[in-house]
């Protein structure tokens, strides 16, 4: 489905969404952790710290307690092969788990999944993949980082879906809001919840910190609601794929729509899923667990 038109940008709503889509910058710790934990801890190599647990647990202990109707968000920085490298070695363990996960894709839109499907089918090439898929447009970043995961699935025979819409559309309900798009050019979505204050805050921080002028009220309110289509369209996706019978599903996403719990996960309960875990891995500098910051619900050591 084609957008009817297209808008006048603003130049800096484009700049911000750029931002996000690189999911390199970090959201400062807006959820308390729990009242148990007295001081930060952060994980070693090879080990996982656990919102509200003082001791660290291994890779099996924390696979343990996720189930069939989980949705496990693999937060990533989408530049680093470290990240993606992680993303696999969790999903290759899910699947030796469970029967029947599913992987949602941050990296294509929900108009590429019969192109998604014939490669994952081995109808089509890497080549015809990208070309079939408008891949340099709608994501541009580069496909040897991904085609280790979107290989995992097409061996494994593991369902993998789209989680986008266009940036068209992200960006026109951000500027005109979301009843001036009529229903039947919407891709299906429904309209996300109201993002909690904090976010709110870190959004409209992130939207004056950048371009050579501060934003306007209406520049920051566009980016709130931006941000809230990407956010409510992905976890549809997930939602989608759990409420037709996979599980658990695995959404591979950029860290910046689910740090703190807030974005996706938060979209998630919206819609009524209950068992949402927000995964991440882990670099010396980053913020760990602790009395004041949950940047996840488990974060993964890095090896150094």
């Amino acid at each position: 489905m084609q957008l009817s038109r297209v808008l006048p940008v603003n130049p800096l709503v484009p700049l911000l969404l750029s931002l996000l889509m690189v999911g390199c910058a970090g959201l400062p710790g807006f959820i308390q952790g729990s009242e148990e934990m007295t001081e930060e801890r952060c994980p070693a190599p090879g080990e996982w710290v656990v919102a509200g647990q003082h001791e660290s647990i291994t890779s099996a202990q924390l696979l343990a307690q996720i189930n069939e109707n989980s949705i496990v968000l693999l937060g990533e920085r989408h530049k680093s092969r470290e990240d993606h490298q992680w993303q696999l070695h969790l999903l290759a363990a899910l699947n030796g788990r469970f029967d029947n996960m599913a992987v949602g894709y941050e990296m294509f839109v929900r108009d590429q999944q019969p192109q998604l499907d014939a490669w994952l089918a081995g109808e089509l090439n890497d080549e015809e993949l990208l070309e079939q898929s408008d891949w340099d447009r709608h994501w541009g970043m580069d496909f040897s980082l991904y085609a280790p995961l979107l290989r995992f699935n097409r061996l494994q025979r593991v369902p993998g879906e789209a989680l986008n819409v266009p940036r068209e559309l992200v960006r026109r309900i951000g500027q005109e809001g979301w009843q001036a798009v009529p229903r039947e050019e919407r891709y299906g979505l429904s309209q996300a919840a109201e993002p909690r204050e904090e976010y709110r805050e870190f959004l409209a921080t992130m939207a004056s910190h950048h371009g050579h002028e501060a934003a306007s009220e209406e520049e920051v309110t566009a980016f709130i609601r931006s941000q809230g289509v990407w956010d409510r369209a992905m976890a549809e996706g997930l939602y989608s794929l759990q409420q037709r019978g996979y599980g658990p599903v695995a959404g591979i996403i950029g860290r910046g729509h689910m740090e703190n719990r807030q974005g996706v996960p938060r979209q998630l309960a919206d819609l009524g899923a209950e068992s949402v875990w927000v995964l991440l891995p882990w670099r010396e500098g980053e913020a760990c667990m602790g009395p004041d910051t949950t940047p996840a619900d488990a974060l993964y050591g890095l090896p150094l």
